[in-house]
C-alpha cells in the first residue's frame, strides 16, 4: 500500500513553506485594503531603487558592461518618481492595468501548464485550466473596468491563496505519483 506522505524532500518543504507565505501575504491584501496599494508601491519603488545601486556598484566595479550604467540611471530615476508620485499612482488606475497586465499572462501561462498537464496524465489537469480563465477573466476585467480597481487588492490576496492552496495539492500530488511521472515523463521527453 502506498502512503500519502513520504519522507518530504527539501523540495516539498520548500514549496510548503512558499504557500504559507502566499497565503500570510494573500491575508494581508484581503484584510488592509486600504494600506496595501501604498505599501505596494514603496516596496516596489525601494526595490527598483535598489536594483539601480546594485547595478551602479557593478558598473563601477567592474566597467565590463556599459548597459548596467544606463540601467541603473533609469532603475533609479523610475524608483525615484514612483516613490515621490505614490498618491497620484493610487488615484489613477494606474494598479488596475498593470496587475491586468500581470493576471493576463499568468492565465496564458497556466492555460499552458494545464495543457502539459494532461499530457503527462494529471487527473487534475482540467482545475489549473479553470484557474487560468478565471485569472484571465480577472485580467481583462482589471484593465477595462476603473471601479475594480476598488477590490484589487482584496482580488490579489484571494488570489494568491488560491495559489498557495494548488502549490500544496500539487506538492503532495506529485509525491504521491511520483514514480508514475517519472515513467510518464521518460516516456515524454523521448
Amino acid at each position: 500500500m502506498k502512503t500519502f506522505i513520504k519522507k518530504p524532500s527539501k523540495q516539498n518543504v520548500f514549496s510548503i513553506i512558499e504557500a504559507l507565505i502566499y497565503i500570510g501575504i494573500g491575508l494581508i491584501f484581503i484584510l488592509d485594503v486600504a494600506d496595501t496599494k501604498t505599501t505596494i508601491l514603496y516596496i516596489f519603488g525601494i526595490g527598483t531603487i535598489i536594483a539601480g545601486i546594485i547595478h551602479l556598484i557593478s558598473f563601477l566595479t567592474w566597467r565590463v558592461l556599459s548597459f548596467n550604467l544606463l540601467r541603473s540611471a533609469v532603475e533609479l530615476i523610475a524608483g525615484t518618481l514612483i516613490i515621490i508620485l505614490i498618491p497620484r499612482l493610487t488615484e489613477i488606475n494606474f494598479f488596475g492595468i498593470i496587475f491586468g497586465i500581470y493576471f493576463l499572462i499568468i492565465a496564458v501561462l497556466l492555460l499552458e501548464f494545464s495543457i502539459d498537464s494532461k499530457k503527462i496524465g494529471s487527473r487534475l489537469w482540467w482545475l489549473v485550466l479553470v484557474a487560468s480563465f478565471v485569472i484571465f477573466t480577472m485580467g481583462i476585467i482589471l484593465i477595462f473596468i476603473k471601479a475594480a480597481e476598488n477590490v484589487l487588492t482584496t482580488v490579489i490576496g484571494a488570489t494568491l491563496i488560491l495559489d498557495a492552496v494548488f502549490t500544496v495539492i500539487d506538492t503532495f500530488t506529485i509525491n504521491r505519483y511520483q514514480p508514475e511521472y517519472d515513467e510518464t515523463l521518460k516516456d515524454f521527453f523521448k
